[in-house]
């Protein structure tokens, strides 16, 4: 699938943003619930080597929408896309001393060749491929903790979608409380049309007409 050049985007629920827009910052965690243990592994791995007291992450895609994302990594009720422009962020992430890195995804096989310590924050199994992973890292040696806000600007944001599921009276209401949190941020609020759309009823109606017999 090809990769966006000019935004990454943030799978999550609508508590989520909301706590963003209200503090204007993003929040990295403890990856110590992640479902994928072999992540998880490689994380505390690289924590333990490195004599990290903290170790938080916050997982971005650089791919289009997808079924698969809005499945895995949201709920069917309150499940969000933020846009982040990707430059802005990347400036907020610097800023805050956080490493924004690709994911690079790995066959058996190429576990035999050498990677470096720096490297294995940013190391996932194969079959993982389709998320298309960016990862934002924070670490230190010198405090623990279990989380870290990182501020985002107001032009970071582009834009959000709200999942495909919603009702469309539920959407206008939504967008309005999400709008009434935008501060000085400018972003469009949108519903994503995936399993129900406009142009592919279109499609589809074309062809339940009576099609002329060939001559």
């Amino acid at each position: 699938m090809t990769e966006s050049k000019g935004v990454f985007r943030r799978y999550t629920d609508l508590a989520s943003l909301l706590h963003m827009l209200r503090r204007d910052a993003i929040t990295l965690l403890r990856p110590d619930t992640w479902d994928d243990r072999n992540d998880r592994l490689l994380m505390e791995t690289y924590a333990e080597r490195m004599g990290m007291k903290t170790l938080l992450a916050l997982c971005l895609t650089s791919r289009g929408e997808t079924y698969h994302h809005w499945k895995i990594f949201t709920d069917r009720n309150n499940g969000v896309c933020v846009h982040f422009r990707r430059q802005e962020l990347k400036r907020d992430m610097h800023a805050a001393n956080v490493r924004l890195e690709k994911v690079r995804y790995l066959k058996l096989h190429e576990l035999d060749e050498p990677y470096t310590i720096a490297q294995l924050p940013f190391l996932k199994r194969f079959g993982y491929g389709d998320e298309g992973e960016y990862r934002a890292v924070y670490e230190s040696k010198d405090k623990e903790r279990r989380l870290k806000q990182v501020p985002i600007g107001p032009n970071t944001i582009e834009r959000v979608t709200l999942n495909p599921w919603m009702a469309g009276s539920v959407f206008d209401a939504v967008r309005e409380v999400i709008e009434d949190q935008r501060g000085d941020a400018h972003f469009t609020v949108e519903h994503s049309s995936l399993i129900d759309n406009r142009r592919w009823r279109t499609f589809a109606e074309e062809y339940k007409r009576p099609q002329p017999k060939d001559a």
